[in-house]
């Protein structure tokens, strides 16, 4: 990932996690993967969060 794409990548993941009640304890963007540390306000508020980032 370049630059342009971490911050594009980090905009997705918070507004996604915002629309979904998912808090971000931590992050690590990684050359080809990424650590997340997510705690979601319901049970399925965290599938949602990640699948909206990851589908666009």
């Amino acid at each position: 990932m370049e630059d342009d794409d971490d911050a594009l990548y980090t905009d997705w993941l918070a507004q996604a996690c915002r629309s979904n009640g998912v808090k971000v304890w931590s992050y690590y963007l990684m050359p080809n993967h990424i650590h997340l540390i997510l705690v979601p306000a319901d049970e399925t508020g965290l599938s949602r969060a990640v699948g909206e980032t990851h589908r666009r």
